[in-house]
């Protein structure tokens, strides 16, 4: 049996900060001074089968010296979806005329699925998959609660600041009808983030660089950085870069004094990005009320938003529900888990030969694992194979079918991972590799550092 992990990503890149703030930081609730909302789809590697399509929705606005907000995510990764949602408060502290200091908090939830009804499985012995497949519920759900936090400096129009969207890291247990059971770990993101606004031509253009650094837990260092030009404050056009060679281009406008709209289009010429069509995102923008936000009393401000409240309120009823009834199956678990113990008590001598037939069973794999096979990788694109080099390896997943493992690969690549596919000829299994080193040091060092974020079937392998 192969162990299943989820490998959905916690948080998603978009491409609408330049009009949207508040998606990647609490402290930017309600800065603008008004109510504000924000629509937005993004479609990723267009053209290759079960890439990602990311939905996001946000509102936000100012309640007395502070702000207010709340914001749901959803992202559809073949078999993997996930779903984000929090609410937000921030305080603004006004230093002199042209100074602010922002603090902002978040609370909320993320929620993993996996449905079995949409996975490509070669192996239907799987006892994952022969567990949770059929029936009423054919899929795995994992929920857990996060917080967040984010700090800005803001002078006149220059701003820098540093987010936290997840403070958390949560081990989140998987649990349906068939007892089906998988961990999943959350990481801690960080992203910092510097821009500046000014004008030229009498206040007709406006020029809006940016540079954003975003980096996890045992991940890679992402720099992106990108200008936003404006004219007139109705129509805009932005140009960015992102590490690993990607390429965006954006164009939006006001369609009137209440709605705008932005199209950004990526593209690159190395990676998983240079073999599809690129990626499209669009987003539209709402004034739900006018500026002049922090004239309104304290007492008006909390009454136009009660019914928002109201909603949120419901939210997290629901939320309630649902944790309540992951923990019943989770205490259903334990006592079985208790009663087989005792089985296994009251049986220690069937039980004794029992292990040492596994362990006979380990030794063999183990041997199989790292004898010398018939080994080479595959071109992820083309399957075209070429031999594996001699050096130490960090085995990461496995898969019966190639098209598995290139869905395994896109993952990876998104984590920043480079990652490739070796192919078994012997075994007939396709493993994820990662980059071959020449120290068993160096690879026991990658090998513990994955461990540690989670993924505890990492392995080494020897070639020789």
């Amino acid at each position: 049996m192969m162990p299943f992990m989820g490998f959905a990503q916690q948080y998603p890149i978009s491409n609408q900060f330049f009009t949207n703030h508040f998606i990647y930081s609490p402290a930017y609730a309600g800065i603008a001074g008004d109510w504000k909302g924000n629509i937005s789809y993004r479609r990723d590697w267009v053209g290759i089968e079960g890439a990602p399509v990311t939905k996001f929705i946000n509102v936000n606005g100012p309640v007395g010296k502070g702000g207010f907000g709340v914001s749901m995510i959803t992202e559809d990764l073949g078999m993997v979806k996930t779903l984000n949602g929090s609410i937000s408060y921030a305080y603004h502290l006004e230093i002199g005329d042209e100074s602010t200091f922002s603090f902002g908090l978040n609370g909320g939830f993320h929620e993993n699925r996996l449905n079995f009804n949409d996975a490509y499985v070669d192996d239907y012995s799987d006892d994952i998959f022969l567990n949770s497949i059929g029936g009423n519920n054919s899929s795995l759900v994992g929920t857990s609660l996060d917080f967040g936090a984010g700090l800005n400096y803001t002078y006149d129009k220059a701003t820098i600041g540093v987010s936290v969207p997840s403070l958390l890291r949560n081990s989140v247990n998987y649990v349906n009808d068939r007892s089906s059971n998988v961990n999943y770990y959350t990481a801690r993101h960080y992203l910092i983030h510097a821009s500046f606004e000014f004008d030229v031509m009498d206040d007709m253009l406006s020029f809006n660089p940016i540079l954003i650094s975003r980096f996890s837990e045992n991940g890679p260092l992402q720099i992106e950085a990108g200008v936003l030009t404006k004219y007139q404050d109705w129509a805009w056009l932005g140009f960015g870069f992102r590490s690993g060679g990607i390429y965006t281009a954006s164009l939006g406008g006001m369609v009137n004094d209440k709605i705008n709209v932005m199209y950004t289009y990526e593209f690159g010429f190395s990676g998983i990005v240079s073999q599809s069509s690129g990626s499209h995102e669009i987003g539209i923008g709402f004034n739900i009320s006018g500026g002049g936000g922090n004239d309104k009393s304290t007492e008006d401000e909390l009454e136009d938003v009660m019914p928002l409240i109201d909603s949120l309120g419901q939210l997290i009823a629901a939320l309630s529900l649902r944790v309540d009834s992951n923990q019943f199956e989770i205490d259903s678990l334990d006592i079985r888990v208790t009663a087989l113990e005792e089985d296994v008590a009251d049986n220690k001598e069937v039980a004794d030969a029992d292990i040492g037939r596994v362990k006979g069973d380990v030794n063999e794999l183990d041997r199989a694992i790292h004898g010398d096979q018939n080994l080479s990788v595959v071109d992820r694109i083309t399957g075209e194979k070429r031999s594996l080099k001699t050096g130490y390896y960090v085995v990461i997943e496995a898969f019966r079918s190639f098209s598995n493992a290139k869905v395994g690969i896109m993952q990876w690549d998104k984590r920043g991972k480079k990652a490739f596919i070796v192919y078994n000829s012997d075994r007939e299994w396709y493993y994820i590799y990662l980059s071959e080193y020449d120290s068993i040091d160096v690879a026991k060092k990658d090998r513990d550092a994955m461990r540690d974020a989670g993924y505890k079937d990492v392995w080494i392998h020897k070639f020789e």
